[in-house]
């Protein structure tokens, strides 16, 4: 009866041998990539100064830090495409008024960009697939660029953000596992219209800044 179904049914078997090797190689392609030595797992929980939060895809936050009020998530419809979308709500009392930022997690799950940012004294502004907190695997001294797109009053500009790793985990004012980068923005033409550092502490989030370009 072997023999039979061998000859008989050749292309079935062969097909049958052929299955769990594919679902081995789907099943690897759909694996979460692991951490290698130096690189480091960045979360919302950095973000929001928050290590209760670690490992969570999509947390509440409602945090306090200073003069700075972290929450989300909500649903928010971007007023240029039309998308509703998760959003996290920074806001910050400073002296001439208060400035508020919303931000999301891109697409790909490489960062988290702003969509929407109002201060006193300029325009609103609105952003597309922008990047401005490194979000998952990232390695010590890696750098990457991210097309994306910033509505002004002169309509959609094409911008490219760059993230670059400058200290993936080192001590910052007496708090183990900070993270150092720098965010660059340019426009359409390779000028530079940005140029940020930044330092997220656990525990603290938002620890410094500094203008590059000053």
């Amino acid at each position: 009866m072997r023999l039979f179904l061998d000859r008989r049914h050749g292309r079935f078997g062969r097909l049958l041998l052929v299955l769990p090797v594919l679902a081995l190689v789907a099943a690897c392609a759909q694996a979460p990539r692991e951490p290698k030595a130096n690189t480091r797992v960045i979360g919302l929980d950095l973000w929001a100064g928050d290590a209760g939060l670690a490992g969570a895809e999509a947390p509440r936050v409602q945090a306090v830090k200073g003069t700075r009020t972290l929450s989300g998530p909500i649903a928010w419809s971007h007023p240029k495409t039309g998308q509703v979308i998760q959003v996290y709500e920074r806001r910050n009392v400073e002296s001439d008024g208060t400035r508020i930022q919303l931000f999301t997690r891109r697409a790909d799950g490489q960062a988290l960009g702003r969509v929407f940012d109002t201060r006193p004294g300029r325009a609103d502004r609105h952003f597309e697939n922008d990047a401005f907190f490194p979000l998952g695997i990232w390695s010590r001294g890696e750098s990457r660029d991210f097309k994306m797109v910033e509505y002004t009053e002169q309509g959609a500009q094409e911008r490219t953000a760059t993230i670059k790793v400058r200290r993936l985990d080192f001590t910052f004012r007496d708090v183990p596992h900070s993270l150092r980068y720098d965010w660059i923005l340019r426009d359409a033409s390779g000028n530079v219209l940005y140029e940020e550092r930044y330092v997220y502490s656990p525990g603290v989030g938002f620890a410094s800044f500094e203008n590059r370009l000053r």
